[in-house]
């Protein structure tokens, strides 16, 4: 995780809040190349077939089902057919 040196000023866009003290952002100098691997992993994901039964631990894609974008993932438990 990058921490930006306290008291500097940078131009960011929020991209996700879990409280009032902790959010993610990302700055808006690399705006650009990270909508360019958004979209290769959208495109990726979209055209490939589901991989099948992955074990716990293993590294994976999911869709977010708050703004239907893909991102990475880490399967942490099994629930049936279902993974957690």
């Amino acid at each position: 995780m990058g921490m930006l040196p306290l008291g500097s000023r940078q131009s960011v866009l929020v991209s996700y809040v879990d409280s009032c003290i902790k959010f993610y952002v990302q700055l808006s100098d690399n705006i650009d190349k990270l909508n360019a691997v958004m979209d290769a992993v959208k495109a990726h994901c979209e055209n490939s077939s589901s991989p099948g039964e992955l074990p716990v631990g293993a590294a994976c894609c999911a869709r977010f089902p708050d703004d239907d974008n893909w991102y990475r993932a880490i399967v942490r438990d099994m629930k049936g057919n279902r993974v957690v």
